[in-house]
């Protein structure tokens, strides 16, 4: 078996997911780097990282609720996300 991951692209991209979820407040970021001419995984992330000892922990996300935010294309503007209409299911705005 060979590793084809890059320590170095590893600990950047780990920054940046870190970055990234503090900036957006994801509850969850995954990000995979691969080599498009072999496929091969050159780092790969998950924020939070997740703990294969504690496979317990759930984290659940929160879902926007209309009783809070009866607007939240104008409400939660300035923060990108996207809204669901529970009913249908469909798209209703992707607030950016």
């Amino acid at each position: 078996m060979t590793l084809t991951i890059d320590r170095n692209i590893q600990k950047e991209i780990a920054k940046r997911a870190k970055i990234a979820q503090e900036k957006y407040r994801a509850n969850r970021v995954s990000i995979i780097v691969m080599n498009p001419k072999t496929g091969a995984v050159v780092a790969m992330v998950n924020s939070p990282s997740f703990d294969a000892n504690d496979f317990t922990s759930v984290y659940d996300m929160e879902l926007v609720s209309y009783a809070v935010y009866p607007k939240p294309e104008q409400d939660l503007r300035g923060y990108p996300l996207y809204v669901i209409d529970s009913g249908s299911g469909t798209l209703l705005a992707n607030v950016e």
